[in-house]
């Protein structure tokens, strides 16, 4: 964002990352409520959303986004993400597509994990989600995938053939992405679940559709997560491939 507008859109990403951190302590508290982790995911996209939408009028970019349907680079990145959001994508998932489609994906995301989930190759693999230049859960996607943007496709694609490490890229949707996420990763601790802010999504979600009742088991403070804490380049806390 321009230097004039740091200091009120700063408060606000602030004072967001608070409401967001309360949010989620709140339904993630004692009362263990599977459907409020579902609630909960549902709220955060919404809010991104609406937030997102509302700052980018008042701070337009200052060059058309070139992002549109049918563009896949973003969507061979490696993608972070939370465990309530992995809940409501598995939940998504099992409502939406056919038994056999989620017997497919989960090939693929053992695929991808096996093949280092496509960190020794260049030009990346795609997400396991993407089917025929589609996300098979557009509309619960993670709050990353949803802040990704770029003025430029050449740049995209000159990334994806690892040319250039950084996309030039409209900063609203990246800010409030990093506000709601920060204020998430805040109430999870608050909760009790500080380890599962930043979850490597393939493997958070592989792991939510094999394990039985896991829902459940997660509120029930099983580490169900453990194995999808990232240790990969940059660190426990790393995130490889965003802007």
């Amino acid at each position: 964002m321009a230097d004039q507008t740091d200091d009120v859109a700063g408060g606000f990403l602030l004072d967001l990352r608070a409401s967001v951190r309360d949010m989620a302590s709140g339904l993630l508290g004692p009362a263990h409520d599977p459907a409020g982790v579902l609630n909960l995911a549902t709220n955060m996209l919404k809010i991104f959303e609406l937030t997102q939408q509302s700052l980018a009028a008042t701070f337009p970019p200052a060059e058309p986004i070139a992002c549109a349907k049918g563009c896949t680079y973003c969507c061979h990145l490696l993608v972070f993400t939370d465990a309530p959001t992995v809940f409501l994508v598995a939940d998504t998932m099992n409502r939406t597509l056919a038994p056999a489609a989620v017997a497919a994906l989960k090939d693929r995301l053992a695929a991808f994990e096996a093949d280092n989930f496509g960190l020794d190759t260049v030009p990346r693999p795609a997400c396991p989600l993407l089917v025929d230049s589609l996300c098979q859960v557009y509309a619960a996607r993670p709050l990353v995938c949803r802040a990704q943007n770029s003025f430029h496709v050449a740049q995209c694609e000159e990334k994806h053939l690892g040319e250039r490490k950084m996309v030039e890229a409209h900063d609203v949707p990246l800010d409030v992405w990093n506000a709601v996420s920060e204020g998430l990763a805040d109430g999870l601790k608050e909760a009790g679940y500080a380890g599962d802010a930043n979850l490597e999504f393939s493997k958070a979600l592989g792991i939510v559709l094999d394990t039985d009742r896991a829902l459940e088991r997660w509120l029930g403070g099983e580490p169900i997560f453990a194995p999808a804490r990232w240790q990969g380049p940059g660190g426990a806390q790393g995130l490889p491939g965003t802007h």
